[in-house]
């Protein structure tokens, strides 16, 4: 920690080092600061909690922030326990970080989806796990280093990103910080703050390992300041998708695209989509294409399914995105009763609600107050308005969100389903758990309960 270097950022290049020597971990601490005032733009006295793996970056987090008091208010750190393998050296090293810091320390185990990217399903989890446990209204802050930065950059490259893509990390989105994204790796390490590494790091089973150990040394060989270069490059993408989201935001919805070069038109076309649809992966190329050949050609009103349920219509130039209305993938409720919908059967019961407590706890279903519901009811795909109107959540919670506070992706090939009422309000959302009689009012006296059942299900 008490490691000599120049303090290159105060002292001209031509100044004795012998006279301005400044502790390595000082120099972190007030880059940091800078970071917190002119990229975090955290308010002074700021409460914040550090996601705290026991590793080396967010264990020196911890320290860093703590030392900018009061600038920023370090309250405590949580530990993620992913139950994919014994993490107990690691949590040792976040509880011995939280004792000496004389902070608040807590953990969170999670359940992971099997299905799909491992990787992306553990990030998930975490991030829906701390967004729960942390205070509303404090700061979460991780341990991203500037090292990190340049990792995701070589990674989007290779994959051939865009200049969204070429974004990054950023230092802050919504609550969430990145207060170490202007120091490198080697630094926190150099602190000499006790920390434990996690196993998996070491692993060139993942294409970021290999990037760690094989491509950015390769870079680095040519260019010593390669991961400030590439940070450099994510900061300036940054900028760039940030004025022109400003100005697809002034163009408007309305423009009129015919005539135009395709390159342009397929890249407005991809940009509104990302503006007006930003939960929602990235639409089909093919689709993309297509749509974007009807829109420069200026001809008359055609629909395009662009994929995630959402369809554009290109009419005499101009672009719309609406929900997909596939009749094939909804079914209208509009009373008590048995419906198809594809391979499942919904039924719909009313019943009273007195002396059947103990059995709709224990069921799977979904119930609702039969004295407050509009009907039709309609069970279809989810869309990017859609947000939920249950006791079960915040109010106003978008399906992305709900879905993420669940620990579930929402970004999967097959979206989710939601229920919704004669009003369009979203009253039950699919994988995230059945609403059950706990949560209607104490004074319901009836209810009517949706359940959901495959037809291979009702044959047994």
């Amino acid at each position: 920690r008490e490691q000599e270097l120049v303090c290159t950022s105060k002292c001209s290049s031509d100044s004795d080092e012998s006279e301005c020597p400044v502790s390595a971990f000082d120099s972190v601490v007030d880059r940091v600061r800078d970071i917190l005032t002119h990229r975090c733009r955290i308010e002074q006295e700021a409460p914040v909690w550090v996601a705290c793996s026991g590793g080396a970056d967010s264990v020196a987090l911890a320290h860093v922030l703590h030392a900018t008091q009061p600038q920023c208010r370090l309250e405590g750190l949580v530990f993620i326990d992913h139950g994919l393998r014994d993490v107990s050296t690691e949590r040792m090293s976040a509880v011995r970080c939280a004792e000496t810091l004389q902070v608040k320390y807590t953990e969170q185990q999670v359940s992971l989806d099997q299905t799909g990217n491992r990787q992306s399903a553990a990030r998930d989890a975490r991030y829906a796990a701390l967004e729960a446990v942390v205070p509303r209204e404090a700061y979460i802050a991780t341990g991203h280093t500037l090292t990190d930065q340049a990792e995701t950059v070589i990674q989007r490259l290779v994959r051939g990103s865009g200049i969204r893509g070429l974004q990054g990390i950023q230092a802050r989105q919504g609550r969430w910080i990145r207060p170490l994204l202007n120091i490198r790796r080697s630094e926190t390490r150099a602190l000499g703050f006790p920390f434990e590494d996690d196993p998996t790091n070491d692993t060139s089973a993942y294409s970021r390992n290999r990037i760690r150990e094989e491509v950015l040394p390769l870079l680095l060989r040519e260019n010593t300041q390669a991961q400030e270069a590439l940070a450099r490059t994510a900061e300036q993408a940054q900028s760039e998708v940030e004025l022109v989201t400003i100005l697809v935001a002034i163009l408007g919805t309305d423009l009129d695209l015919s005539g135009l070069p395709d390159e342009w038109v397929r890249t407005l076309t991809r940009w509104q989509y990302q503006v007006q649809l930003p939960d929602f992966a990235p639409p089909r190329s093919e689709a993309i294409a297509s749509l974007t050949e009807h829109l420069t050609k200026g001809l008359d009103a055609k629909q395009f399914s662009i994929g995630n349920g959402i369809r554009a219509t290109a009419e005499n130039g101009v672009l719309r995105f609406t929900g997909d209305n596939d009749s094939r993938r909804s079914v209208v409720l509009h009373g008590p009763g048995a419906y198809a919908l594809n391979n499942k059967v919904i039924k719909v019961d009313e019943s009273d609600t007195k002396g059947q407590e103990n059995e709709m706890e224990s069921a799977a279903d979904m119930f609702l107050d039969a004295a407050h519901i509009v009907w039709p009811l309609t069970v279809r795909p989810s869309r990017p308005s859609d947000r939920i109107e249950t006791p079960d959540t915040e109010a106003g919670m978008t399906v992305r969100d709900a879905l993420r506070a669940a620990g579930i992706s929402w970004n999967q090939k097959r979206r989710k389903n939601v229920l919704i009422d004669g009003l369009g309000r979203v009253l039950w959302v699919g994988g995230i758990g059945r609403t059950s009689v706990a949560a209607l009012n104490q004074h319901t006296a009836r209810c009517v309960r949706v359940t959901f059942s495959t037809a291979s299900e009702l044959l047994i």
